[in-house]
């Protein structure tokens, strides 16, 4: 949400904490009751959709950033350990796709990071029995790959986290802000029936609460002023 629906939500539970304190005045009259229960159902989805849209990806990158270098610190201990056999078999070339570091692995774009840690994946499983000698067991090559394919996974999962919140603001908030618009409207056209009372005098108040630092909108300032 943007500040001037901060400010439109804020002043809308102004207004809401008045029909409250003032129920036993406006309660008599079925028209104002059916505009109040619709306010106030109307701030409570646009309070819900308000918390959709305050969905973060931190912690979902987070989750994301702490497999990838689970993922990266398994493969690159397991290639060092390989690049061993790689020399003492004069396999210059295995050697040379087996010399990673850590820091260059997760410096580099995910896609690119997940390519070379199945490359690697694949290159260890392809030479299982030959490098149980150098301490790398089957049990390692399985948590590689699991760990491998979890990273996969939370890869496209901020973006998705974002695209979530993106919605929540774009469609939902505007269309509730639009909803209780009009309902603000119908109210304060209602407020007449409660001239010179305790109601009137403090909802005149609660509605003024809003846009702070900018314009106010069209409505109960023209409309209660006429």
């Amino acid at each position: 949400m943007n500040q001037k629906e901060v400010n439109f939500l804020s002043m809308c539970r102004s207004v809401q904490q008045v029909l409250d304190t003032n129920k036993a005045i406006w309660l008599p009259v079925p028209v104002f009751v059916q505009q109040s229960d619709t306010f106030a159902q109307l701030i409570r989805d646009l309070s819900t959709a308000a918390k959709g849209a305050e969905l973060r990806s931190e912690g979902v990158t987070e989750h994301k950033l702490d497999t990838e270098a689970r993922a990266v610190q398994l493969a690159v201990n397991l290639a060092k350990r390989a690049s061993v056999y790689a020399l003492d078999t004069n396999n210059p070339a295995l050697h040379d796709q087996l010399r990673v570091s850590r820091t260059a692995l997760l410096q580099r774009p995910d896609n690119l990071t997940l390519s070379k840690l199945k490359d690697i994946y694949t290159r260890l499983q392809a030479l299982e029995l030959q490098l149980q000698a150098y301490c790398i067991t089957h049990n390692d090559i399985t948590n590689l790959n699991e760990l491998i394919n979890a990273f996969e996974q939370q890869i496209s999962r901020p973006r998705t986290t974002i695209v979530e919140r993106r919605t929540y603001n774009q469609e939902h908030i505007p269309e509730l802000i639009a909803s209780l618009r009009l309902c603000l409207y119908k109210i304060d056209s209602l407020m007449n029936l409660f001239a010179d009372t305790a109601l009137e005098r403090e909802y005149r108040s609660a509605r003024m609460i809003q846009n702070l630092g900018g314009r106010h909108e069209r409505g109960l300032e023209q409309d209660m002023e006429e």
